[in-house]
């Protein structure tokens, strides 16, 4: 179980990495490679409150990240324990949708231990195995996920 769960960590770091690396600023504007007329919005609830910290939302076609992140958002969190994110033009699909907030480190250098992480859908010891969040072709949809902290 312990090599299950190290693994898990070390996928987990390895797309957040390689997400934080491919066209996410440190500003409050989506980030989106193709047109859609959807938002995706939602909250975060932390475990603790990150205020100042730096937050990424990310939506996925795929766990592969070294393809990349089709939507994504970056922002700073505020005082307290829920930070709400919005992302507009999202095409229709089926996708994964994850987050994570930078505690203790620079977020070019991807999560850390410390780090808050969560996943729509699932946890950190048991991410979704399928693009589970489903977005139609227009309107607004909420998906709101719960972060862990990374052991």
């Amino acid at each position: 179980m312990k090599k299950l769960n190290h693994l898990v960590y070390l996928l987990t770091f390895t797309i957040l990495s390689v997400f934080l690396n491919h066209g996410c600023g440190k500003d409050d504007n989506p980030t989106n490679s193709g047109i859609g007329s959807t938002t995706v919005k939602g909250a975060l609830t932390l475990p603790a409150a990150a205020n100042g910290k730096t937050f990424v939302v990310a939506v996925d076609y795929d766990m592969d990240g070294d393809n990349g992140f089709p939507y994504s958002i970056t922002g700073t969190c505020g005082t307290g324990t829920t930070v709400e994110y919005s992302i507009t033009n999202v095409a229709t699909g089926n996708y994964y949708i994850y987050s994570v907030v930078f505690l203790h480190n620079d977020p070019s250098q991807g999560p850390q231990k410390g780090d808050y992480l969560g996943f729509y859908g699932g946890t950190m010891s048991n991410p979704p195995k399928t693009a589970n969040a489903n977005i139609p072709s227009s309107g607004t949809v909420t998906f709101n996920l719960n972060l862990e902290m990374m052991p």
